[in-house]
């Protein structure tokens, strides 16, 4: 079967229940990926690895690696992620999401002309609530002021697109010290070193919005403290 080179980055924490759907959805894409990387971010739970060996030998034949660290959030689970890549474009997809069929084709149609100066290319969502996520069609350095605008801006997150891996790196991956909106951060970031992108394709995952994920804790507190940090930065 024809694969791109594309990496997709699974990130979990005690969520593992999750993860077989998730890789699955990754499966069943009309255009494969080359690799799948699922990062635990100290589960306190291990189950998450036996799930994940199970897809070692897919019928797809594409390459599934499972890696297990030390806890330390979202950013760093997912730079390891960055680093493990072996290919040119990443897709990151949190555990409680799914892709949808032809999410990875629909993109990577987009991504494959475009030059080192653009840093991914984006789509729309469906939401866990009913609600589909829907981008204009853009082209060019975005508005920050406008991330996440549905309808006028581009995406905030992070599973909204295929990312060029170069840019990542070229910016420092995502920020470890920021405990949420590390998403908004690193679009932000790469929209400050004047890089492009490309959208929108229809919607490309199912978005899991759980009111007990890591970034939107139960702590008010927590939760507060966590959207300083950011503002400040």
């Amino acid at each position: 079967m024809i694969k791109a080179p594309i990496s997709v980055v699974i990130t979990t924490y005690n969520d593992f229940e999750y993860l077989e759907q998730a890789i699955q959805s990754v499966l069943e894409q009309t255009l494969l990926p080359s690799e799948i990387i699922i990062i635990d971010d100290g589960s306190e739970q291990l189950e998450a690895q036996a799930i994940a060996d199970q897809f070692v030998d897919n019928s797809k034949g594409v390459i599934v690696r499972f890696y297990r660290k030390e806890n330390g959030g979202a950013s760093s689970a997912r730079n390891l992620g960055i680093q493990k890549a072996k290919q040119d474009y990443l897709a990151f997809l949190d555990v409680d999401d799914r892709m949808l069929p032809s999410n990875l084709q629909e993109k990577y149609e987009l991504i494959q002309n475009l030059d080192g100066n653009y840093f991914g290319v984006f789509g729309g969502a469906v939401r866990s609530t009913g609600e589909i996520e829907v981008f204009p069609s853009f082209d060019g350095v975005a508005n920050p002021d406008l991330l996440d605008a549905q309808g006028q801006g581009i995406p905030g997150g992070s599973p909204f697109f295929l990312f060029n891996k170069a840019s990542l790196i070229e910016i420092g991956g995502f920020d470890e010290k920021l405990k949420c909106n590390e998403d908004y951060d690193i679009i932000i970031r790469l929209i400050q070193a004047k890089k492009y992108c490309k959208g929108s394709t229809d919607a490309g995952f199912y978005r899991n919005l759980r009111h007990d994920s890591l970034s939107r804790p139960n702590d008010p507190k927590k939760a507060f403290n966590a959207v300083m940090q950011f503002l400040e930065k």
